[in-house]
């Protein structure tokens, strides 16, 4: 992933970042063979359940036509009743006449049909004979079922129910949000406009061994969870993570091309934590989201769709009507179904191309991308009308201007409430030119032109995208080379790599708090085993250098994160993201924070 001519090199990590855990969704599982073991008993559990549910329809069959025969003779009689009356009443009195037939006709539904059933939940468990309302429509469950929304288990009962169940119903809908959140809730106000928001990942439960439960919510407003995949063709994956394309595959089989879904159903769905019970219709992270919404019920869950090896879909499905139509509705479909989400992210990494896959992209990306964006946003105004909620959407950014100007979002910013400009990975380990990974500013140093955030930030503005809408990256990770030597001008920054440091987690780059514990010696330190600390003032960045090794780490630290926050402020700005979470030690997210003024108060 080398930096080109033109210097995206930016987004080539940018998603690289977001694909070096992104590449693998449990890729990171300490053991990939006892994950493959996992998989093939979820196979056998699914084959027995299939079993179960074919021997389960055969019982209710004869019963299923027994409604159905009893709701003909009721239609009949009805229809009976009304032409009787018809034929003894004069043409003044018919009307009345019809008007009582049709309330003694719905009376006589009301008594076996019950509008007022509860609304479906994935996260309810329901047995034969119960009824839900679902899309405007009573459904009553066949057998023992969960998670999924009324399909082949669930008969058709009234398809007049819409009022039961929608939202519009002030009343019911506060009902149902103070369903939503736990007795223990904990309230945080939001005293500005700005998002404070952080990436989890769905891998990190693994290696990282860092769970939902860990997330500090109460100091952010949005929490995205990666990765979603698409389904199709997704050979930048086949190539960085065989397994996890062979998972996907399987994960994929027997749904239609260009629809999402979970790509480690171990980790998101099955994985038991404390307080789980052997019924819950599902466990994993997904079930602990669903937890950490309702104790903090300010927090705005939002599934990110794509990343760095899952981005080959988007080039096909998005220049494609019908394709788009698929992911829509199936996009629409997830959320229903987990219904803690509160909206949709997608990092399309990247439309334009020069991304994990050098043969995908193109100019037709440019129109491609608004049409998605808007498509996107149309099926949830959709599904507003019908939950009665609000959904936000969300898109993940190259920041740099040749990325810019690969997609319309002169018009796309119309449908979207927050572009995420990942002004970070501008200089990294995939070459030997050194550079900051996240500066704000222009520096002299900088050998690649508009490599910084403002730089970026501008683009958009001038094409008229609102600054509220635009939210700026900071990292809670460093990117590293060795071989720097020290040139004689005494200035590591203008010196040449002679290839990356070794790493954590991959090649070249670090957790923050592994760099303020082995490279800083604290928050507040100024090196340790060989480093010294630096502090760019013109650029708005940090680095520590070894002189002996000539290692060089460039990250972002407190200081840095607070002089983006304040850029923020000054520009009136949406507000600040992080990539990811599992790396912090709480010292970004928390200078995230005070860097716009504290303001989330429990």
């Amino acid at each position: 992933e080398g930096t080109s001519s033109e210097g995206n090199s930016q987004e080539d990590t940018a998603s690289e970042e977001n694909n070096q855990e992104e590449d693998d969704s449990g890729e990171n599982s300490p053991d990939e063979n006892s994950e493959d073991d996992e998989v093939a008993e979820e196979e056998d559990e699914n084959s027995q359940e299939d079993s179960e549910e074919e021997n389960q329809s055969d019982d209710e069959e004869t019963d299923n036509n027994d409604q159905e025969d009893n709701t003909d003779s009721e239609d009949e009689s009805s229809e009976d009743e009304a032409n009787d009356d018809s034929e003894d009443t004069n043409n003044e009195d018919e009307t009345e006449d019809e008007e009582d037939t049709q309330e003694e006709e719905q009376e006589e539904n009301d008594d076996t049909n019950d509008c007022s059933a509860a609304a479906w939940s994935s996260g309810s468990t329901y047995l034969g004979g119960d009824q839900v309302v679902h899309n405007g429509v009573l459904y009553q469950a066949k057998w023992w079922t969960q998670t999924e929304p009324p399909a082949q288990e669930w008969q058709q009962i009234d398809s007049g129910c819409s009022v039961s169940e929608d939202t519009n119903d002030e009343d019911d809908q506060g009902s149902d949000e103070e369903d939503d959140i736990s007795d223990d809730a904990i309230i945080v106000e939001n005293h500005s406009d700005k998002l404070i928001s952080t990436f989890f990942v769905e891998w990190g439960v693994y290696d990282r061994n860092y769970h939902v439960s860990d997330v500090p919510a109460e100091k952010l407003t949005h929490l995205y969870y990666g990765f979603l995949p698409i389904c199709g063709p997704n050979d930048s994956l086949k190539a960085a993570n065989p397994h996890g394309h062979s998972v996907l595959v399987s994960e994929c089989a027997g749904k239609p091309e260009f629809s999402v879904t979970i790509h480690d159903t171990y980790a998101a769905l099955e994985k038991s934590y404390p307080g789980d019970k052997w019924d819950d219709p599902i466990k994993g992270s997904y079930n602990q989201l669903n937890k950490l919404k309702k104790k903090y019920p300010h927090l705005k869950m939002i599934i990110s769709v794509g990343g760095w090896t899952l981005s080959d879909p988007f080039h096909y499905m998005a220049n494609d009507p019908q394709s788009r139509a698929v992911f829509v509705n199936s996009m629409m479909d997830f959320l229903r179904q987990y219904d803690f989400f509160d909206g949709v992210d997608i990092d399309w990494e990247y439309p334009g191309g020069n991304g994990a896959n050098p043969a995908l992209g193109g100019p037709e990306d440019f129109q491609s991308y608004a049409d998605l964006m808007c498509d996107i946003r149309s099926g949830l105004d959709g599904l507003e009308a019908e939950t009665g909620r609000e959904y936000e959407l969300s898109t993940a950014i190259g920041a740099s201007p040749a990325k810019i100007d690969a997609a319309n979002y002169a018009d796309a910013h119309s449908c979207i409430d927050h572009i995420l400009a990942m002004t970070y990975d501008y200089y990294g380990a995939w070459n030997n030119t050194v550079g900051h990974l996240a500066a704000l500013n222009d520096y002299p140093e900088n050998s690649i032109p508009d490599f910084y955030a403002t730089s970026g930030v501008d683009k958009l503005l001038e094409l008229g995208v609102p600054p509220h809408k635009i939210a700026i990256g900071a990292t809670m990770y460093g990117r590293g080379w060795s071989g720097v030597q020290m040139p004689a001008d005494g200035n590591p920054l203008n010196g040449v790599a002679t290839g990356p440091a070794s790493g954590e987690w991959e090649t070249g780059s670090y957790d923050y708090k592994t760099i303020v514990e082995d490279f800083l010696g604290g928050t507040n330190g100024t090196g340790i085993n060989g480093f010294t600390y630096y502090y760019d003032e013109t650029a708005e960045a940090p680095y520590v250098y070894n002189d002996v090794s000539g290692t060089f780490i460039t990250y972002d630290n407190p200081r840095s994160v607070k002089a983006k926050a304040n850029y923020v402020i000054q520009n009136n700005l949406g507000g600040i993201f992080s990539w990811e979470i599992d790396a912090d030690n709480g010292d970004i997210l928390g200078a995230m924070n005070e860097g716009l003024g504290s303001p989330l108060v429990t």
